[in-house]
């Protein structure tokens, strides 16, 4: 029997929608799983067991995601799996202003969610939706590459903050890669501020 892992994921279903499910959710996040069936005495040492409420192995007492707490949403559901592979961290947001806004989130040392957005309002709302999430904490990351948008994005964002989180401006310098897809610079960039230090606002 396989020893135990600290991030061993399993997905042991027979079930073709809820297989399909999980395999789209890990294999977009780039995580790593191993697919057994529900009887498969392995499943036992899983850290994360993703199955259906009707094939829970008899007697499992790990860490478990049902296919019937998926809510369809893209975000949601990708946290409720890092959430239960490392329960108790920070959501780190970082932004890169500019005519494209690119955003990255990490959670745990895993990227939950990526983007490229052309107006503010998309982005608000998209932040928005990320510190709902019921994270330790959430810490905001705007580049400082364009001084006035990053204040209006701040603002704007500011009044949604609870009382664990904040918001840091960082320097930019060095988060700009060339030869890319404007796109892909943009997450790019927006994943080192995520991870850069920042002066705190407010």
């Amino acid at each position: 029997m396989p020893m135990k892992s600290l991030e061993r994921i399993v997905v042991a279903t027979v079930n073709g929608r809820a297989y399909y499910t999980f395999l789209t959710l890990l294999t977009k996040m780039g995580l790593k799983f191993e697919s057994r069936l529900p009887w498969d005495p392995s499943v036992y040492d899983a850290r994360i067991l993703l199955t259906t409420k009707d094939e829970v192995p008899r007697g499992y007492s790990g860490e478990v995601l049902l296919y019937e707490e998926l809510e369809g949403d893209e975000i949601k559901d990708r946290a409720k799996i890092l959430f239960k592979l490392r329960p108790g961290e920070t959501i780190l947001i970082g932004i890169d202003p500019g005519k494209h806004i690119g955003i990255a989130c990490i959670y745990g040392g895993f990227l939950m969610w990526k983007g490229s957005l052309l107006d503010i309002e998309g982005v608000v709302k998209i932040v928005r939706k990320l510190i709902k999430l019921p994270a330790r904490s959430h810490t905001i990351r705007i580049g400082n590459g364009c001084p006035e948008l990053a204040q209006k994005i701040a603002g704007l964002i500011s009044s949604y903050l609870g009382s664990f989180d904040h918001i840091e401006i960082v320097d930019e310098r060095g988060t700009t890669l060339e030869g890319r897809k404007r796109s892909e610079k943009d997450v790019k960039a927006a994943y080192k501020i995520a991870v850069r230090r920042g002066r705190e606002l407010g």
